[in-house]
């Protein structure tokens, strides 16, 4: 599974924004430990 583009998300969050929606956007942190979002997951192939 492939990420969308930080721009792809900032347009998306602008466009749900514009149409009065409340949208905020959470950086991923732990990407290198396989932990994004405080959640484990496996690799591929493990």
């Amino acid at each position: 599974m492939r990420s969308i583009s930080k721009n792809g998300v900032k347009e998306f969050c602008d466009m749900l924004n514009s149409l009065n929606i409340n949208a905020t956007v959470r950086r991923t942190l732990g990407p290198d430990i396989n932990a994004s979002c405080g959640q484990l997951r496996l690799n591929e192939g493990n």
